[in-house]
């Protein structure tokens, strides 16, 4: 896999006053392998690593470094110049926090090669790097390395000394058995406490929560690295009064930090969270990359076309079995074709700003890669290509479909023309690149307002760019269908019914186990068309005291709750727009026909449903009549 950056060999003997062993040396942990008798040799490669690599190395990273994937494994391969550029070759693995990473490089046998390697934090920064004696067969290490941040991690591989030859690497990735937080709740502390879980993407956790002297403590929410709820219907779960075990929790939601709540109904507990993580399928046994490794030429100047339209870049030995993959900054681009011999890759740029000049990255099937910075360079059209987006301008409501179209002032080539869509203030969702066909000049998209009112700019761009403004209107109605009402203590859920709408200032009213007459006629009060009323038939809800409840999507993201705890014979009544946590948020009254309102309560202007009553009954034969109560109030 060639460098990134093109350089000669003779930059290895080249001083610099500030180097990257300078800033490696306050790394930790750090550990700096040389070999007996190259001291000369390690202090003349730490200044070119230094002059070679941290000066250029941060406009390419973000260009998606590549490479084969590594783990517990041996690779060998070749470092191999092309066309007078040094080659160098890369492997990357997503980490997380507490495993250890062991490098070892060396000759082959018979090879000229002075391998030496460095380690790359995801955030392209030199982590460690370990420098290989003069001597011919010469070797590196990496000592075990302790992770310190979550992420893609690069090891790369390359030469030293103007060197070429064959080597051999071998990977060792060790992962912590387990970690442990400990805390208490209830009391004086918290009802619910979070614990940051770092993973790479494809793990699965074992989650073993234990209460100590104390009231249950429950897992009540787990979090992937983008905030989002994540299910644990995968996992089996196993539950004692002191004990929750959730165990074979795959972790599918990218690598970074995940995040465990936990939680008390009562009382106070003091307790202890461990989370085993086996770490995700990684490379394992022995291979041998091909030799055929892509190449880029070296230009005078950059390539130039436009955004949408099919260019030609001149390569070497890039597969043509299965297509590669072409990079144009961080952007992936359409591959059209690969020339006799990998001689040519016909691709279409995707788009970006006129004038702008970015990096190029192919990538074979088997991650080898090569990569030019600055070799590309967006050019305007005579024509700009699109004329405009209609509407111009459009008023929706909130949750509501429209269809825009993108007319062109060129038909589009044999390929089509890709368009890309952005919006400001998240007024819509839509898909982020359209094709207008082959030979058309008009292509059409659909777009879903966002949940709540506001305005912002359509942008479509490709080469140039066309706005439209989109106006967002509170919404008329919201569809209820399939959300749940969870209830706690009882451990009950309620599904709402298919087809369940409410339009603005609606309500939702789920009695326990009485008709709509037999329901007005205790509570002395007549529902309004507004209202949508749902007898549960005596599933829901199941008051018996400390009820929380809470109100969720049909995937199991929370839109609202946990409310506060109920206590037995009272009515709650939601102050709109208040957490739903907090004792402040909620009126709190005897559930008498004179203090509840179900179906009715203060306007306000809450952007989504929410919980807005719940109540049980004192006496004792009336339990019939609880009711929880959800309120749309966005259009008020």
């Amino acid at each position: 896999m060639e460098t990134k950056r093109p350089h000669p060999r003779s930059s290895f003997r080249r001083a610099r006053a500030s180097g990257l062993g300078a800033s490696l040396a306050a790394a930790a942990p750090l550990l700096l392998t040389v070999a007996a008798g190259s001291a000369a040799f390690a202090n003349a490669c730490t200044n070119a690593f230094a002059d070679t690599f941290a000066d250029t190395f941060a406009d390419t990273f973000a260009d998606r470094l590549q490479g084969p994937p590594f783990g517990s494994n041996t690779v060998t391969s070749a470092i191999v110049d092309v066309d007078g550029t040094p080659d160098t070759d890369e492997f990357v693995a997503d980490l997380f926090v507490g495993e250890r990473l062991t490098v070892d490089a060396g000759a082959t046998a018979g090879s000229p090669l002075h391998p030496a390697l460095i380690l790359l934090d995801p955030s392209g920064n030199a982590a460690a790097e370990s420098l290989s004696g003069t001597a011919p067969g010469g070797s590196s290490r990496l000592a075990p390395f302790l992770v310190p941040t979550t992420g893609r991690w690069t090891v790369r591989v390359l030469a030293a000394d103007a060197s070429e030859g064959a080597y051999k690497v071998r990977f060792r990735i060790v992962s912590p058995k387990s970690t442990r937080a400990v805390g208490r709740l209830g009391g004086a502390s918290s009802l619910t406490l979070s614990h940051d879980v770092d993973a790479a993407a494809g793990s699965v956790a074992t989650i073993s929560l234990t209460a100590r002297n104390g009231s249950p403590v429950r897992i009540v929410g787990i979090s992937d690295p983008g905030g989002n709820q994540i299910t644990t219907v995968p996992a089996r779960t196993t539950i004692s009064n002191a004990r929750t075990v959730l165990s074979d929790l795959p972790l599918l939601a990218g690598t970074g930090t995940y995040r465990v709540t936990v939680g008390i109904e009562s009382g106070a507990a003091n307790y202890s969270l461990r989370t085993a993580l086996q770490p995700p399928e990684r490379p394992v046994g022995s291979a041998t990359l091909s030799s055929a490794e892509p190449f880029l030429p070296l230009l005078a100047a950059p390539l130039a076309g436009l955004a949408s339209q099919p260019v030609r870049i001149a390569t070497a030995q890039v597969a043509r079995s299965t297509l590669p993959t072409v990079y144009f900054g961080a952007s992936q681009a359409l591959v059209l074709r690969v020339g006799p011999g990998g001689s040519y890759v016909d691709v279409v740029p995707p788009p970006a700003p006129d004038g702008s000049v970015v990096s190029v990255a192919l990538v074979n099937p088997d991650g080898q890669s090569a990569a030019r910075p600055g070799y590309f360079r967006y050019v305007p059209a005579s024509t700009p290509p699109l004329k405009a987006i209609s509407p111009s301008a459009m008023q929706i409501y909130a949750n509501e479909l429209a269809t825009f179209f993108v007319d062109t002032n060129l038909a589009a080539p044999s390929t089509g023309r890709q368009v890309t869509l952005t919006a400001t203030n998240k007024v819509a969702t839509f898909p982020t690149t359209i094709t207008v066909p082959a030979g058309t000049s008009l292509g059409q998209f659909v777009v879903q307002a966002a949940t709540i009112s506001g305005s912002g700019l359509l942008t479509a761009t490709a080469g140039n760019s066309v706005t439209s403004t989109i106006t967002v209107l509170p919404a008329r109605k919201v569809d209820l269908s399939l959300w749940r009402i969870v209830q706690a203590n009882a451990a009950a859920t309620f599904t709402i019914p298919p087809g369940t709408t409410l339009n603005a200032g609606g309500y939702l009213v789920v009695a326990r186990n009485a008709s709509r007459p037999e329901f007005e006629a205790f509570w002395g009060r007549t529902l309004g068309q507004n209202v949508v009323f749902i007898n549960s038939a005596g599933t829901f809800p199941l008051i018996d005291g400390a009820e929380r409840y809470v109100l969720t999507s049909p995937t199991g993201v929370v839109l609202d709750g946990q409310t506060i705890g109920l206590t037995a014979g009272m009515n709650y009544a939601r102050v709109p727009g208040k957490p739903a946590g907090t004792t402040s948020s909620w009126t709190i009254s005897t559930a008498t026909t004179f203090n509840a309102t179900p179906g009715a309560g203060p306007v306000a202007t809450v952007a989504l449903p929410y919980i807005s009553e719940f109540s049980d009954v004192a006496a004792g034969g009336d339990a019939a009549y609880q009711f929880v109560e959800i309120r749309f109030d966005r259009g008020q």
